[in-house]
């Protein structure tokens, strides 16, 4: 599958999937992992308290205006309940053949429309509500950890490099690298589906 070429505007790209609830929280699922969202959190709070080095600029303000809008975030509990009624079994197991399928260049259209017909079927209004907010969370995300005082902050190359820095400072051991591809790569391919139904592969 062809990849998003610039690491750092990752979730930016997938933010802006305005037709694709699916894909978009599929990333939102599996990034749950990496905590982000108490990530940026906590950041501002460091920021709050004179911890972090930045100065009084824009990643200041984008740290302040994500944890001002906390309130209105879906709780973590509720999250999981959506990403488990979207994602739960089968959906692993058909996301591995047409994985499987892309990659040794097997029967993709009968894999990609296992997959989709599942999709269609546990998909609703909750969903559909669920994805529109979660655009805008990992825009917001995205936006923020980008950002290139932050990430001088921790000597950080991308966004990534900073989770993981920030992670390493703070005694986490999670490997986003791995985490990153999964859902970014995952993301890619529901997103693609109605392409891949017709037998069509990015390379």
């Amino acid at each position: 599958m062809r990849r998003v070429t610039n690491r750092d505007d990752e979730l930016t790209q997938i933010s802006g999937w305005t037709d694709d609830d699916a894909g978009v929280l599929y990333a939102a699922a599996v990034l749950e992992e990496l905590e982000l969202i108490e990530l940026v959190e906590r950041l501002n709070e460091l920021n709050q308290n004179t911890m972090l080095s930045i100065g009084a600029g824009e990643a200041s303000n984008r740290l302040h205006e994500f944890w001002d809008q906390g309130y209105k975030r879906m709780p973590a509990a509720r999250r999981a309940n959506v990403y488990d009624s979207l994602f739960g079994e089968p959906f692993a197991g058909l996301l591995d053949t047409l994985s499987t399928a892309i990659a040794e260049q097997g029967d993709v259209a009968a894999a990609a429309d296992a997959l989709r017909a599942q999709l269609a079927a546990r998909s609703d209004e909750t969903t559909a509500k669920a994805a529109a907010e979660l655009r805008g969370v990992l825009g917001e995300i995205g936006a923020v950890l980008s950002d290139l005082e932050l990430r001088s902050a921790y000597g950080a190359d991308d966004m990534w490099q900073l989770v993981e820095n920030i992670q390493r400072e703070h005694g986490g051991d999670a490997d986003v690298q791995a985490i990153r591809t999964r859902a970014v790569e995952g993301a890619l391919i529901v997103h693609r589906l109605a392409q891949l139904c017709e037998g069509a592969v990015s390379r």
